[in-house]
């Protein structure tokens, strides 16, 4: 396969790359703003190079099978929709879209074209999640879970896109979706379920989910001194989410063999996710209106 890729130059590029090259395909033609593309080499020193958008749309996906979406997160919908009718399929990196208004305009795009677009949420393919899985079906009575999420950011990080709520969607896209993602799976499909959000900043968040066989506590942060953890406890029992650095491979073999995370399979934790937001304005607006004692 020959796969077409915008957003070269970010962080998460390399993983796609990695997983790309391991199985056997080749990247035919990259874009990114910035030249800082020399990682690249590492992989192959063929790949056509665009930093123009234009330029890169008319000429460098004409011999691509796939398109791979790395941008930031608020320019997901325009690439994908332009891979689609392309003659493309498309392999879009976490979260697919930021809002589900999109998530329409993506569904037309891939009935009159015929072409589909996966998205990335690898920790669908982690190795101890059938364990949690049969953990959780197991239990007779409702299972308490826990999940902590915390992943220091430096303070770059601010002045990045990722630090722009307007352009990555804020700490629940950028992190949570990951988690959220999880614990539809677990719950075997959007089924109906209680949701609360405590506390969110630019830098944390907490809350809470109430499912039919499980109730979880949610706590997430990029603050920059925090310890390293991404953990779910189940009844007491720690699994630790590290240390597995082939997700994003298994993730491509998944979607190549037709059966990755389709719009479908992701529409669910978006749509969570600005409940969220909505949920937590309106207790701000609440805060505020509280009159004073």
């Amino acid at each position: 396969m020959k796969f077409a890729i915008v957003g070269v130059g970010g962080y998460i590029a390399k993983k796609h790359l990695s997983a790309i090259y391991t199985l056997g395909h080749e990247v035919v033609s990259a874009y990114d703003p910035h030249d800082s593309v020399g990682l690249m080499d590492s992989f192959d020193k063929n790949v056509e190079f665009y930093s123009n958008h234009l330029q890169f749309s008319a000429d460098g996906l004409k011999d691509a099978d796939w398109l791979v979406v790395c941008s930031p997160n608020d320019t997901h919908c325009d690439w994908v929709i332009r891979g689609l009718h392309s003659g493309l399929n498309v392999i879009c990196e976490k979260p697919l879209v930021l809002k589900t208004t999109d998530i329409a305009k993506i569904r037309e795009a891939e009935r009159t074209t015929k072409n589909q677009v996966y998205t990335i949420q690898q920790l669908r393919h982690h190795p101890m999640v059938p364990e949690i899985q049969n953990l959780i079906a197991a239990d007779e009575e409702k299972t308490l879970v826990d999940v902590v999420y915390s992943t220091p950011r430096g303070k770059w990080y601010d002045h990045s896109w990722k630090g722009d709520p307007m352009k990555s969607g804020g700490i629940l896209f950028n992190i949570g979706i990951h988690l959220f993602d999880l614990m539809l799976l677990l719950n075997g499909g959007p089924k109906k379920i209680g949701i609360d959000i405590d506390f969110m900043d630019d830098k944390n968040a907490m809350g809470s989910f109430s499912f039919p066989k499980f109730v979880v506590n949610w706590n997430l942060s990029i603050e920059k001194d925090k310890t390293p953890k991404r953990c779910v406890v189940v009844n007491g029992r720690e699994f630790e989410l590290v240390g597995f650095e082939e997700l994003h491979t298994l993730s491509y073999q998944s979607i190549l063999a037709g059966n990755g995370c389709s719009i479908n399979t992701v529409a669910a934790s978006i749509s969570l996710v600005e409940v969220l937001y909505d949920q937590y304005r309106k207790k701000l607006e609440k805060d505020y209106d509280r009159p004073e004692e």
